[in-house]
């Protein structure tokens, strides 16, 4: 499914949503108070959005590009956003987003990883899509946001899971969505919110890659966890090569 008016619909609306507190700190002048802003730009890398690689590093891992380090106060604001109803975080964090899009390079298609029907329950909607539509529009070009993605099986929070754990949590857990239309070869961008293990990243670029696609991936944040490999993309990536 392409993701554009009804959700397109949701995203500027979202834009317009009367201020309130601050999700950081919980101090007037939401959704980020001006000191709170300020922390959360500490997070970015320097230098902005760079290639970065879980250590020890799974096989099968996307050229990944992060644009910030996973701790406070941008830990507690993901968190907020997806699973404390403060939607009006989402322009803020889809800006930390869009700085990882650009970095990494032309794609054709923008994959968001799927949501479990759990955690569609839970939240009613799935806000990782709604990030990558406010993301995308500041990209060049017309960039399609394909929900090509899907669970294939249950799994369990990935949460309090030791990276064994996550890798045999999420193995064979997607698939291709089967009204999907994804021309063979295209280059797609996997976007999902955090790395931490890379093992949700590897089960969805398996997923895609089976159906002749090119993948890369993005994230806002990666944890600390990970390692810096340079400052954007590099020339080649184990299988990636540049368009």
């Amino acid at each position: 499914m392409v993701l554009t008016a009804a959700w397109g619909d949701v995203a500027a609306l979202v834009e317009t949503v009367l201020p309130r507190r601050c999700a950081a700190c919980g101090g007037p002048g939401g959704p980020l108070c001006p000191p709170c802003s300020v922390a959360v730009l500490a997070t970015r890398h320097p230098g902005g959005a760079r290639l970065v690689r879980p250590d020890p590093c799974p096989v099968g891992l996307p050229p990944t590009v992060a644009t910030a380090r996973l701790e406070a106060p941008l830990r507690g604001l993901l968190t907020a956003y997806k699973d404390a109803d403060r939607r009006d975080l989402a322009p803020v964090l889809a800006g930390l987003l869009a700085e990882a899009m650009r970095v990494s390079g032309e794609v054709d298609l923008i994959v968001p990883v799927p949501a479990s029907r759990r955690s569609r329950r839970r939240r009613g909607d799935r806000p990782l899509e709604l990030l990558c539509l406010l993301a995308a529009r500041t990209l060049p070009g017309r960039v399609r946001i394909l929900r090509a993605l899907q669970p294939r099986r249950a799994t369990r929070d990935q949460s309090g899971l030791d990276r064994r754990a996550r890798a045999d949590n999420v193995r064979d857990s997607m698939q291709l969505h089967p009204g999907a239309r994804c021309p063979a070869g295209a280059r797609v961008l996997l976007v999902d919110d955090i790395v931490t293990t890379g093992a949700t990243l590897v089960e969805g670029s398996r997923a895609l890659a089976e159906g002749g696609l090119v993948v890369r991936a993005a994230v806002i944040a990666a944890t600390t966890r990970t390692r810096l490999s340079g400052a954007g993309m590099p020339t080649s990536v184990g299988s990636w090569k540049p368009p």
